[in-house]
């Protein structure tokens, strides 16, 4: 749940955000999809479908008309002891 990425990934649908240091969740993530074989593939699928929406020019647009505004918004609101 960094910069600009939460407003790109539907959270357990095209992938996990999860708060910065916290390893505990992200182990758990991540164990889900080594063990859960259909799980994975649902978002892979997921993931896939949503990437084939992305072009070069919508892409870039998009980042710069919206991901720059939201990762400077994100980053002015961080907490500023995330790391152990």
């Amino acid at each position: 749940k960094a910069g600009g990425i939460p407003s790109l990934i539907r959270d357990g649908e095209t992938g996990y955000l999860v708060e910065p240091g916290n390893m505990e969740v992200f182990g758990e993530r991540v164990r889900k999809l080594i063990e859960d074989k259909e799980w994975r593939e649902q978002m892979s699928a997921a993931v896939r479908a949503e990437a084939e929406l992305w072009g070069w020019e919508a892409s870039t647009t998009h980042l710069r008309d919206v991901q720059y505004a939201l990762a400077l918004e994100n980053y002015k609101r961080r907490p500023l002891d995330v790391m152990p």
